[in-house]
C-alpha cells in the first residue's frame, strides 16, 4: 500500500461496537503478509477481548513497539477504505463536537462498513450480442441504443430505468438473440467514494 509497506510493524486500530469508556485505538502487530496490504484507512479484523473476531479501521502506525505486548491482525477486509481526506475530517469532527473519534467513524460511514459485512446478491446482467436481428421494433432498437451507449452491458434494472422499458421487451430481445440476459452473483459492501 506504501513505499514503506515492510517497515508496518504495527497498527493503532480503532475497534467498532464498543462501549463509549473504550472507544480509543488498540496497537496490533502487523503480520509479515499483511504488510504490504496495511495503511491508516484500513478496514480490518482484529481478535478483541474474549472475541475472535472485532473489525475496525486503522487511524494510525505507530513507528515504536508499545510496551504492552500486541495481538496480530488476522485479515485485511479493504485497503484505504476511509480516505484522508475523511480521515482528517473525522479527526477535526472528533475535536471540534468533544467526542470520540469512533463516534464519528460509527456516524459517518454506511451502516456495515465498519464490520466489514459484505452481502452476496443475484442480480440480472443483460448483454449485448454480436448479431442483431432483422425484425426488431423501433423500440427494441432505441432499448439496445441505450444498451449500446453503456458499453453493451447493464444490469436489467439499470437497463428497464434507463430505457424506459420493460423486462418483457428485454426478453422478447433475448429470444431473437440480440442480447443476453444472465444471473450474476455479486458481493455488496458498503464504499466511500475515494477523496
Amino acid at each position: 500500500m506504501t513505499p514503506d509497506a515492510p517497515d508496518i510493524l504495527f497498527a493503532d486500530v480503532l475497534i467498532d461496537s464498543l462501549p463509549v469508556a473504550q472507544q480509543r485505538p488498540y496497537t496490533y502487530r502487523v503480520p509479515p503478509s499483511l504488510r504490504d496490504r496495511i495503511g491508516i484507512g484500513s478496514a480490518v479484523v482484529v481478535p478483541f477481548g474474549a472475541r475472535a473476531r472485532a473489525s475496525g479501521y486503522v487511524v494510525a502506525l505507530p513507528a515504536k513497539e508499545p510496551a504492552a505486548p500486541t495481538r496480530e491482525i488476522r485479515e485485511v477486509l479493504g485497503e484505504s477504505v476511509v480516505p484522508p481526506a475523511l480521515q482528517r475530517l473525522f479527526a477535526w469532527l472528533a475535536e471540534y463536537y468533544c467526542c470520540t473519534l469512533a463516534q464519528v467513524y460509527q456516524m459517518a460511514l454506511p451502516k456495515g462498513t465498519m464490520r466489514g459485512e459484505a452481502r452476496e446478491k443475484t442480480q440480472l446482467v443483460v448483454t449485448m450480442q454480436g448479431g442483431l436481428a432483422a425484425d426488431l421494433s423501433k423500440r427494441q432498437m432505441q432499448v439496445l441504443g441505450v444498451l449500446a451507449a453503456a458499453g453493451g452491458q447493464m444490469t436489467l434494472a439499470e437497463l428497464v430505468r434507463s430505457a424506459q422499458t420493460t423486462p418483457s421487451l428485454l426478453r422478447g430481445l433475448e429470444a431473437r438473440g440480440a442480447v443476453s440476459i444472465a444471473s450474476q452473483r455479486i458481493r455488496r459492501a458498503p464504499e466511500l467514494p475515494q477523496a
